[in-house]
């Protein structure tokens, strides 16, 4: 029985637009969508700043090393938990 591995290329092209991809899908189409419905240009704003901010993660952290030592995948899975969370109470209370 032998150990198989699986090499993939981490500066490739394909997956930084796969990255922001599932980025667009995972969050910032929960802010866009937050601030149609509220119409807080605030929103807009801190959507900007996680685009640039996942933007960068993505196309300089490509590599392994890198990756491990980063810190911006824990502080957007915070932030986002955070946002959507008062987002939704915030919803809950002022449009139902």
């Amino acid at each position: 029985m032998s150990s198989k591995e699986v090499e993939f290329n981490t500066e490739s092209l394909f997956l930084v637009l796969f990255t922001l991809s599932f980025w667009f899908v995972r969050s910032w189409l929960i802010y866009f969508l937050a601030y149609h419905l509220t119409g807080y240009e605030t929103i807009l704003v801190i959507a900007g700043l996680f685009i640039i901010l996942d933007g960068y993660h993505a196309i300089f952290n490509y590599r392994i090393e890198k990756l491990r030592k980063s810190n911006i995948p824990l502080i957007r899975s915070i932030s986002d938990t955070i946002f959507i969370s008062v987002f939704i109470v915030y919803y809950l209370i002022n449009f139902i």
